[in-house]
């Protein structure tokens, strides 16, 4: 990972898993927020913080979205790319 800014807990277990380049479902990624009362939207929020951070590395997230459910890649990519 080349961003600099530091992750906290719950997103250093999300860039663990998102880190194999491998498509995840948001139910496998819900696993990864230690918190039994997080809402339905803890996920994205946690992703978008991270996208923030990622940033100045020049790193993204990026979510493929089919038929209105989340089943696909959540990848980080060189925005040159």
């Amino acid at each position: 990972m080349m961003a600099t800014a530091e992750y906290t807990p719950t997103e250093t277990r999300l860039m663990t898993v998102l880190g194999d380049g491998l498509r995840h479902t948001r139910e496998e990624l819900r696993t990864c927020i230690d918190d039994e009362l997080a809402g339905p939207t803890a996920l994205q929020a946690h992703i978008s913080n991270m996208r923030k951070k990622l940033n100045p590395g020049g790193l993204d997230i990026i979510c493929e979205n089919r038929m209105g459910i989340f089943d696909r890649l959540i990848r980080m990519i060189n925005k040159s790319e």
